[in-house]
């Protein structure tokens, strides 16, 4: 079986240095911290050590699949990220979608992030049930905040000890939950990751 990449956040500054990303606030969307050229040259060096960048020309030569991971940064025009609750663990996990490359990151702790590409077929609305799908369950919670060009949107679903399911977002009523079914959950989430996400 084929290990997953796993990047350390260093590594994802240095990264995100080599193109300049399609959306500004990627960092923030992500949960890094602000620009740090010494985290850059961290990553970079340890990259190189991992035999995953080479010295070529003027500069380094990425692998193959950090070429995935550069172009899922640089030209993502949606990252969508999930926070999910249960009663026993925490899981964080981040979408990006573009045009050429979508990526999904989950947060493996202790700054590292287990890299995956995503099918291009696959939508942003599909990526979060699915997310979703392996977290949702007996008293649990999940928040989607998704982000882009037209704005930002916030979803909160939970279900509780009886297995009822409630939404909220801040496109309706964000203060307030409403009773509804899996299905009606997920067909909400579609709607509010279209293209006409943030839309005022």
């Amino acid at each position: 079986m084929e290990q997953p990449l796993v990047l350390t956040f260093a590594e994802i500054e240095f990264l995100l240095r080599v193109r300049t990303p399609h959306i500004p606030t990627i960092r923030e969307d992500l949960g890094l911290a602000p620009p740090d050229d010494t985290t850059a040259a961290a990553g970079l060096a340890s990259l190189l050590a991992r035999g995953m960048c080479e010295p070529g020309g003027e500069g380094v030569v990425p692998s193959k699949e950090l070429v995935v991971v550069v172009t899922g940064l640089a030209t993502a025009d949606r990252v969508t990220r999930v926070l999910g609750v249960t009663a026993g663990s925490t899981q964080l996990g981040a979408v990006l979608t573009g045009p050429d490359v979508h990526i999904g990151l989950t947060s493996a702790g202790f700054g590292q992030h287990v890299v995956q590409p995503i099918d291009l077929a696959v939508t942003a609305a599909d990526q979060v049930r699915h997310l979703l799908d392996g977290v949702l369950g007996d008293e649990s919670a999940v928040l989607v905040q998704s982000r882009s060009a037209r704005g930002q949107v916030s979803i909160a679903v939970a279900v509780d000890v009886d297995g009822s399911w409630f939404l909220s977002d801040s496109e309706g009523d964000p203060d307030h939950s409403t009773p509804v079914s899996r299905e009606e959950a997920y067909e909400r989430i579609a709607e509010l990751l279209s293209d006409a996400v943030g839309v005022r």
